[in-house]
């Protein structure tokens, strides 16, 4: 839709119902224009590090480092928290690692995850 038509604020009435639902994270990633080459999958990392600072953190990091370790040990806000992995996994792994991770998360909890701005979503 075009700017300014009241996406993001339906969005927020959105997530304002739903987290009084409890047991819910609500995560949102925003794409950024890039002049240059961007960082593959750089709203879902953004939108990942908002659940990793959400009320279900421990859940959410658990499920993370046994399911998804490639994107664990790409978050900056996780290095440290675990062993580094090699930069040498492809992207169809990555893909793999995070369908698990969310399948298994959502066992326990409602994901909802947003991406906002997709017209400026990476070329990688």
């Amino acid at each position: 839709g075009e700017a300014g038509l009241g996406k993001t604020t339906l969005v927020r009435a959105f997530k304002s119902r739903v987290q009084q639902l409890g047991r819910t994270v609500f995560a949102c990633g925003t794409c950024i224009d890039h002049q240059s080459q961007s960082e593959p999958y750089f709203p879902i990392f953004d939108a990942l590090g908002k659940m990793a600072r959400s009320e279900s953190r421990e859940l959410f990091l658990g499920c993370l480092r046994i399911h998804a370790p490639t994107w664990t040990a790409r978050m900056p806000a996780l290095r440290g928290e675990t062993q580094p992995v090699s930069s040498g996994q492809g992207q169809d792994r990555m893909l793999r690692e995070l369908e698990d991770a969310l399948i298994e998360l959502t066992r326990s909890i409602t994901v909802i995850m947003v991406l906002e701005d997709l017209q400026w979503c990476d070329y990688s």
